[in-house]
């Protein structure tokens, strides 16, 4: 098939734009009925196919890296991908100059539902805490499951102040969640700890100082 102007554009429309700009320029420089159009023609499909291939393989990459970042029970992001976000939100919060809070979050009473009806029932719970806390922030909240029984949430734009708040409703939220588990209903609770930030800070020493304001919430709740 010879190369013509109709062919050159439509095959040129699905390549890298340097790809294509090198076909389109050899096929203007040669006349029309050239034998190395026709040439030319093929090694522009033999380009577009691996145009196709490549595009495949990067859609299968970048597949691979979400379920890499993703917690396989509750599709939410995992520590990896919480760690990549997070950073992301410091470096946002440096640059617009906006605070933020980082909230860890500790289920309560996972370990007697496990021990008393079994993992899968505390599977069930897990997912329903997940959704119970997906459901009660901002679809902007970056909300991840960082460990059997532990979430982190993510907030921008929210100062130290407001994030405790947030930190007593999420976890009043939770209290008030229940699943049915064969046939018994079954509560859950949850612990919340938060860590403001300025986008100064370090993301593992800023989820190590969430993580001990939610215990101090936890015993401050065990003592009550």
């Amino acid at each position: 098939m010879p190369l013509d102007g109709a062919t050159a554009a439509a095959f040129a429309k699905d390549l890298p734009d340097p790809l294509a700009a090198l076909f389109a320029d050899t096929a203007a420089a040669l006349p029309e009925g050239d034998p190395c159009r026709m040439l030319l023609a093929r090694a522009e499909r033999i380009a577009l196919r691996a145009s196709e291939v490549i595009r495949a393989q990067a859609a299968r990459i970048r597949e691979l890296e979400r379920l890499a970042e993703a917690d396989p029970l509750t599709g939410l992001l995992n520590r990896r991908g919480l760690a990549r976000r997070l950073a992301e939100r410091l470096a946002e919060a440096a640059r617009h100059r906006e605070p933020g809070v980082l909230m860890f979050c500790d289920m309560d009473g996972l370990k007697a539902i496990n021990d008393r009806l079994g993992h899968a029932a505390g599977d069930a719970a897990i997912l329903a805490t997940a959704r119970a806390i997906r459901d009660a922030v901002r679809a902007t909240d970056t909300v991840a499951r960082i460990g059997g029984d532990e979430f982190a949430v993510v907030m921008a734009r929210v100062g130290a102040d407001q994030g405790l708040a947030l930190a007593a409703r999420l976890a009043a939220t939770v209290r008030r969640t229940a699943f049915d588990w064969q046939g018994e209903r079954l509560s859950l609770g949850l612990s919340v700890g938060i860590a403001p930030f300025t986008g100064e800070e370090e993301p593992e020493a800023l989820l190590a100082l969430a993580d001990r304001a939610m215990y101090a919430e936890k015993r401050a709740g065990r003592a009550a």
